[in-house]
C-alpha cells in the first residue's frame, strides 16, 4: 500500500473552526462565534485545506465540507447583507468603529454582570497619516497586512475592529491590565521583528481595563487613546 505524506498538524484556532463546519456551520456562522470576520474564517479554512491529507476518507469528506464554505453566501433577503456591510470595514474586512462600541457595550454588561474584568486596546501606526513615503497603496497594503497580523495572534475569544484611519481596537475578555500589557508589548515586537513588510512602520499602543480606567464604552475608548506610545 503506498504511504501518504504525514499530515501537518492543525492550530488550536484551526481545531476550533474544524469543529463548527463539523456541526454543519456556514463561514459566516463561525465567524460570528468565534469573534471573527468571514475573511478571517476563509484564510483559515484555506491553510486547513493544505493541510488535509486528500487519500483519508474522512479527511477528503471533511475537505468537501469546507468547499461548500466557500460558495458565495445567498442571503435570503437585502436586509441581511445590509447587515453585514454595516459591520464590516471594507479595507481590512474587519470589524468596523460602530460595531466594535457594541462589542464594548456587551462586554461592559457582561462584565459587570460577573463581576470581571476585560480590557480594549488600541493599536495604532505612529505618524502614519503624515507620513508621505508611502504611497496610497502601499498605506492600503500595510494596514491590510496589520490586520492579517492581528488577527492571527489574539486568542479566539478577543474581538478585533478597525477604528478608522490608522488605528485598530482589540477588545480582550477576562483579562486584567497586568496581563494585557504584557500580551500587548509581546504582540507589537513579534509583529515588526517578524513581519519584514511591517518593521518598516513603529506602532504604538493604548490599554483600557474595565472597570478599573472606565465603566463606559466612551471612558475607555478615551482612556486608551490617551495612553497611546
Amino acid at each position: 500500500m503506498k504511504k501518504t505524506k504525514a499530515q501537518k498538524s492543525f492550530s488550536p484556532i484551526e481545531i476550533e473552526i474544524l469543529k463548527w463546519v463539523k456541526e454543519g456551520k456556514t463561514n459566516v456562522e463561525i465567524g460570528q462565534i468565534m469573534g471573527l470576520t468571514r475573511w478571517t474564517i476563509k484564510y483559515h479554512l484555506k491553510n486547513i485545506m493544505k493541510k488535509l491529507d486528500v487519500s483519508n476518507r474522512i479527511q477528503v469528506a471533511s475537505q468537501s465540507i469546507i468547499r461548500n464554505l466557500f460558495v458565495p453566501l445567498k442571503f435570503k433577503n437585502n436586509i441581511k447583507e445590509k447587515m453585514l456591510l454595516n459591520i464590516t470595514d471594507e479595507l481590512t474586512g474587519l470589524y468596523n468603529y460602530r460595531y466594535l462600541m457594541e462589542c464594548i457595550k456587551k462586554e461592559i454588561k457582561r462584565a459587570s454582570r460577573h463581576n470581571r474584568s476585560f480590557s480594549t486596546v488600541i493599536v495604532g501606526i505612529k505618524s502614519f497619516a503624515l507620513n508621505n513615503h508611502f504611497s496610497h497603496f502601499e498605506k492600503d497594503n500595510i494596514l491590510k497586512k496589520l490586520a492579517e497580523c492581528l488577527i492571527k495572534a489574539v486568542r479566539t475569544t478577543d474581538i478585533v475592529g478597525r477604528m478608522g484611519g490608522e488605528k485598530f481596537c482589540i477588545i480582550m475578555p477576562e483579562i486584567e491590565k497586568k496581563g494585557t500589557v504584557a500580551f500587548t508589548k509581546r504582540l507589537l515586537h513579534e509583529i515588526v521583528s517578524k513581519d519584514l513588510y511591517l518593521g518598516k512602520i513603529k506602532l504604538s499602543e493604548g490599554i483600557a481595563t474595565f472597570p478599573e480606567d472606565g465603566e463606559t464604552y466612551i471612558e475607555l475608548i478615551k482612556k486608551a487613546e490617551s495612553s497611546l506610545m
